[in-house]
């Protein structure tokens, strides 16, 4: 959720940098960022349809 909070808050101030700027090329940043993270999310996706394989729930907590 902290994660979540914090990337709204970084998108959210460089919209209004950009604005201030009159500059198009945020939405080219958003969509650069987005591509950095899909090709993991396709990767677990992936993971999760074409194997068995079952993730322990020993791990340790990391608070």
């Amino acid at each position: 959720m902290k994660v979540h909070l914090t990337f709204t808050i970084v998108f959210f101030i460089l919209i209004m940098i950009f604005k201030a700027l009159n500059d198009k090329s945020i939405v080219y940043l958003i969509m650069e960022i987005a591509g950095y993270t899909y090709g993991p999310l396709l990767g677990l996706f992936a993971f999760g349809i074409f194997t068995k394989f079952r993730i322990s729930k020993n791990i340790p907590s990391w608070r």
